[in-house]
């Protein structure tokens, strides 16, 4: 609601309101901005609003807790104006309000005598959200929710785990969501837009979606947006009938008759908000959904916003828009200058301790860059709330990600009831709530494997699936397994329910620490998936990081990854190659540095060779470097290795002419090859360099090969402008046998420029090997307390053929 500049000039002038006070009555009252517009007109932080506020509230005798002082403000402006002015309401921000200059009609009236009554209840109500897993509390209208629009809906599959998979976004761990746009935005404005005022918001448990539905709750009532409606918020969790009746419900919550609640449902002026579909009671959904839908097409013009984990079919609402709750984007800015990670962090650790708050937030915020892999699991409230409460309770972030991971599910397991302020319910399960904490990790982590083993779907449970599961591994009877399941799901939000007989792991990174707390028992460290399957990379280093003595299985990994290419004779000769070259080189670096180089080189000539000469040499020295004493590898061996080539020391002289020559002979080898598809005058050019410079290293090094090469060169007649023809006639008559003769004083010389002629399976195969020694190395360098000994024993063995293997 807002107020003429001059009514609102009076008041500031009579209760002595500073300037910076008047700045933001006049923008609050009179523009009806919220405090975040209010902090970006002035450039100021919300925080600065929120003083000035406090200042305000002072001056008019309010000394209330939250947003309703705000609430209590306004009704006394209404009252001060009606006296002030001749006409009884103040204008409204909403179209459909309406207008001073014109009498109030009967169900405007009646609709505002409901507000009154109702808002400073519902404020007091929903004005303040607890933080995640704490007992304190927030002004909810200090959190904000950004949400994205779903282009196309995940509802069109049926409700079996076969056909949802197909919606499984691993990237950004979101089942059963559908498409998105690619734009984020503004939960409160994207609402408020005509198209969306009818909405499902879907998100991961734990995103926001209850956050959302009370900020817009108080902000409706503080008349920030939809001033002029009435707001109702039911959650739907707490249903307990099938005679669920939206029109009763409201008649009885407004305290109105029968035709007045009619008029106003149809004049539209309703803000109904419906949180938890989902979540209500299974024998209860049919009925529930079928009546929102006969209540959303009676009453049309009523604003609906309904909240959901996902969006498949059984809870598919005709004719409503679907919106996804965003992540944290940690590179999203605040008007205040704040990303969204560090506002919800400050608000935590002020809500949780005032006194040491700004310190807490910043050796936090300053630990969390330190340690990227959580600052990614940190995206939701509910995980980052969890981070925080791991870092107040150790002042430090674990060091490994196994162990943050460890202390925040214990803390799920035993915390979220309190979050969530579970009431008992009849149904719930007397064997899990007697189960140790350490039981309950056991029945997670072998329900997190059953699955984790499937490759077809590692993600979704079908009910009967998890009950058969649950009754084998407790040993109880069907009925009792799915009570065990019911209370999981309730109790601690680590499994969750995606469709109406779907379940998963609500966050696959759950899933994947349950897998590797699996894989540390050494009974069944057997079962570990294939190394080459990249979905076991990341419960591998989970496992690695929590195990004390990983020695085991590390070299069951090594061995996995050595058998790759046991079977195939050519890539063992391709390996011995390696070798070879790697041990006549007269270097004093590691041989697997070199065995590195070389199979890299050999794997991808054509890129290699069209680097800068130095840049190509640089990265060798790179790879040794890599490989001193802490094997600091990440083996910056990808195919896009220019990335990696950098110089961290000086070459000795020998290895640097040995790899100058290797470089520049294929090189030359190439750009002969290439010939035949280009005669472009530059190119050629760029052929008799190459084979100069080949030339020149030759004489400085092996005055032999120097003058076969000068033999061979003087075959190639000269080119020129004038004698094109006559180069290209010779070049395609003669040019097969004279590479064929370089090539053959290369492997006499230098034993390189070898066309292995690999089929396109042993392409894919050394490629999944080179790709699998490099996750080896990630290991190693990674999380895990390899001994001595295993660590040579490996590093000594990297990308040896399966012969010379002890």
């Amino acid at each position: 609601m807002s107020f003429p500049a001059d009514f609102l000039d009076a008041i500031a002038k009579e209760k002595k309101l500073t300037d910076k006070q008047k700045e933001v009555f006049h923008l609050l009252f009179g523009q009806g901005k919220t405090r975040v517009q209010i902090a970006m007109s002035l450039g100021v932080t919300e925080g600065a609003v929120r003083t000035r506020l406090t200042g305000i509230y002072g001056k008019f005798n309010i000394h209330d807790v939250g947003p309703v002082k705000e609430s209590r403000l306004k009704d006394i402006l209404i009252e001060r104006y009606k006296r002030w002015s001749p006409v009884a309401e103040p204008a409204t921000i909403a179209p459909s309000s309406p207008k001073l200059s014109e009498p109030i009609d009967r169900i405007s009236q009646r609709i505002q005598e409901i507000r009154a009554r109702q808002c400073p209840k519902l404020i007091n109500l929903y004005g303040q959200i607890r933080l995640p897993l704490t007992h304190q509390q927030v002004d909810v209208q200090d959190l904000y929710v950004d949400v994205y629009v779903l282009t196309r809906l995940s509802a069109d599959y049926q409700d079996n785990a076969i056909n949802i998979l197909r919606t499984y976004d691993r990237k950004n761990d979101r089942v059963a969501m559908g498409q998105r746009e690619s734009d984020r935005r503004d939960g409160e404005e994207t609402v408020k837009e005509n198209r969306y005022r009818r909405s499902v918001i879907v998100g991961k448990p734990g995103s926001g979606k209850s956050t959302f539905m009370q900020r817009l709750m108080v902000g409706c009532c503080l008349g920030e947006i939809f001033a002029d409606r009435i707001p109702s918020l039911v959650l739907l969790r707490n249903i307990q009938t099938a005679e669920f009746n939206l029109e009763q419900r409201l008649q009885q919550e407004w305290w109105v008759d029968q035709q007045t609640l009619g008029e106003i449902l149809n004049s539209g002026r309703v803000l109904l908000l419906l949180d938890g579909l989902d979540e209500v009671p299974e024998q209860f959904q049919k009925s529930v959904k079928q009546e929102i839908e006969q209540f959303a097409q009676d009453y049309y013009q009523v604003g609906m916003i309904v909240t959901c984990r996902t969006q498949t079919v059984e809870y598919n609402l005709g004719n409503f828009a679907f919106l996804e709750v965003a992540d944290f984007n940690p590179d999203q800015v605040e008007p205040s200058a704040r990303n969204q990670v560090e506002a919800f962090a400050r608000k935590w650790f002020r809500a949780d301790n005032p006194a040491s708050a700004e310190q807490q937030t910043e050796k936090f915020l300053t630990t969390l860059e330190q340690y990227p892999p959580i600052r990614e699991l940190a995206i939701t409230p509910i995980l980052l709330g969890l981070t925080c409460l791991v870092f107040r309770d150790s002042e430090d972030l674990p060091a490994r990600r196994g162990q943050l991971y460890q202390k925040g599910i214990e803390l799920l397991l035993e915390k979220w009831d309190q979050q969530r302020d579970l009431r008992p319910r009849t149904w719930g399960s007397d064997y899990y709530h007697n189960l140790t904490l350490e039981e309950k990790q056991d029945l997670l982590g072998a329900l997190a494997l059953y699955k984790f083993q499937q490759e077809g779907n590692f993600v979704l449970f079908e009910q009967s699936e998890l009950h058969a599961l649950i009754s084998s591994h407790c040993d109880v009877s069907q009925l009792d397994s799915e009570s065990i399941l019911k209370t999981i799901e309730e109790c601690n939000g680590l499994l969750i329910r995606r469709a109406n007989t779907v379940y998963s792991f609500s966050h696959l990174t759950f899933q994947e620490y349950f897998v590797a707390r699996e894989l540390t028992k050494l009974d069944k460290q057997a079962l570990l998936g294939s190394i080459t399957d990249k979905r076991w990379r990341e419960v591998f280093h989970l496992a690695l990081s929590r195990m004390e003595h990983p020695d085991e299985l590390l070299l069951r990994i090594k061995r996995q990854i050595d058998e790759l290419l046991a079977g195939d004779p050519k890539l063992q000769k391709f390996l011995k190659w390696v070798d070879g070259k790697a041990r006549s080189a007269n270097t004093p670096y590691k041989p697997a540095a070199v065995r590195a180089f070389y199979f890299a080189l050999t794997r991808d000539l054509d890129f290699a060779l069209n680097l800068d000469f130095d840049l190509a040499r640089d990265f060798a020295f790179t790879l040794d470097s890599a490989l001193a004493f802490d094997f600091n590898l990440n083996f910056a061996l990808d195919q896009n290795f220019i990335l990696a080539c950098k110089l961290d020391s000086a070459l000795k002289s020998d290895f640097e002419h040995a790899l100058k020559h290797d470089l520049a002979f294929n090189h030359t080898r190439n750009l002969a090859i290439d010939l035949d598809d280009d005669f472009d005058l530059n190119f050629i050019q760029d052929f008799a360099s190459a084979l100069d410079r080949a030339l020149s290293l030759a004489h400085d090094r092996d005055y032999d090969l120097y003058i076969k090469l000068v033999t061979l060169k003087e075959r190639i007649p000269e080119y020129s402008e004038n004698n094109q023809e006559n180069f290209r006639i010779w070049w395609k008559c003669y040019s097969d046998n004279w590479v064929r003769e370089y090539e053959t004083i290369l492997k006499e010389h230098h034993n390189i420029s070898h066309n292995w002629r690999f089929k396109k399976s042993q392409e894919y195969e050394l490629n999944q090997y080179y790709d699998t020694n490099k996750f080896l190395v990630d290991c190693l360098n990674g999380e895990c307390s390899v001994s001595p000994q295993v660590r040579q024993e490996i590093e000594e063995t990297l990308l040896l053929p399966f012969s010379q293997l002890g």
